[in-house]
C-alpha cells in the first residue's frame, strides 16, 4: 500500500534536502542552504510523526532516517564549519594561507565524526524513547546554522569572535562532545496533545522561536548550549528530590 511508504518518501526527501544544500554551501549560497536544511528539518520530525498516525513504524524507516540524518545532519553542518573556517583563516592570513586553510578546514568534518557516532549509539539505544542522551543532531546543526548567518551578516562582535579558525574548531570539539555526553535531555519530538507532563518542551518552544526570529544568528548558535544546560539542571533536580 502507498501509505506504508510515505513516510520512507518523507526521509528520502530530508536526504534530497542534504545533498543539494551541499552543493549551495561550496558555492557560498548560504541563505540557500538555511532554508533547505529548514525544510529537511521539518521532513525529519513529519516522517516519525506520519509512521506512527498511519501505524506503520518499522526497522527500515528508523535505518534510512539515521542515514539520512548523517547526511544532512552530519555532512551539511561539517561542510558548513569547512566553509567557515577556510573562510576566517584566508580573512586573516590571505591568499598566502591557503593551504594552511585548507588542513584547518578539515578540522570541521570532526562534526561530522560526532554526528555519525551520536545516530549509531541513539540506533542501538533502547532508552532513548520519551528523551535523549546528548544533544540530538538536529540541535547541533542549530548551532552551526547560527554561525553561517552570523558569517553572512558580516559585521559585529558575533562575528569578529566567532568566525575565528581557532574558535569554530573549538566549537566543531564542543559539539562532537555534547552530542555524545551522558547528559539526559528532554526531547521536543516526544510532546503528546496536552500541557501537564509537556510544561518544559513546550516553555522552551515558545521562547526559543521568537527569540531565534528576532536575533537570528547569535539565537540559533546559543539556544543548543541553553537547552543543554536546562536539561541538565531538570534531571539532575528531578533526581536530587526522588532520591
Amino acid at each position: 500500500m502507498i501509505k506504508n511508504h510515505i513516510p520512507n518518501i518523507l526521509t528520502l526527501f530530508n536526504l534530497l534536502m542534504g545533498c543539494c544544500a551541499l552543493y549551495f554551501i561550496f558555492i557560498q549560497e548560504f541563505n540557500v542552504v538555511f532554508w533547505l536544511v529548514a525544510l529537511a528539518a521539518i521532513a525529519d520530525v513529519l516522517d516519525g510523526l506520519v509512521a506512527r498516525w498511519l501505524k506503520v513504524d518499522g526497522g527500515l524507516g528508523k535505518q534510512l532516517d539515521s542515514l539520512a540524518d548523517v547526511v544532512t545532519f552530519g555532512v551539511v553542518p561539517g561542510a558548513i564549519l569547512f566553509q567557515l573556517i577556510r573562510y576566517a583563516h584566508e580573512a586573516e592570513y590571505g591568499m598566502n594561507g591557503s593551504r594552511l586553510s585548507i588542513y584547518l578546514a578539515f578540522m570541521g568534518f570532526i562534526f561530522t565524526l560526532g554526528a555519525a557516532l551520536r545516530l549509531a549509539r541513539f540506533n542501538i539505544d533502547e532508552r532513548q524513547t520519551t528523551e535523549f542522551i546528548g544533544l540530538a543532531t538536529p540541535g547541533a546543526t542549530v548551532s552551526v546554522l547560527g554561525l553561517m548567518l552570523i558569517h553572512n551578516q558580516g559585521e559585529g562582535w558575533w562575528n569578529s569572535f566567532f568566525i575565528s579558525e581557532y574558535v569554530l574548531i573549538g566549537l566543531a570539539i564542543l559539539l562532537f562532545l555534547l552530542m555524545n555526553s551522558p547528559i539526559r535531555m528532554f526531547s521536543l519530538k516526544s510532546v503528546k496533545s496536552g500541557w501537564k507532563g509537556n510544561e518544559l518542551p513546550i516553555v522552551f518552544m515558545a521562547l526559543a522561536i521568537p527569540l531565534a526570529i528576532i536575533f537570528k544568528g547569535p539565537a540559533l548558535l546559543t539556544l543548543p548550549v541553553v537547552y543543554t544546560l536546562i536539561s541538565f539542571f531538570f534531571y539532575s533536580s528531578n533526581s536530587i528530590l526522588t532520591r
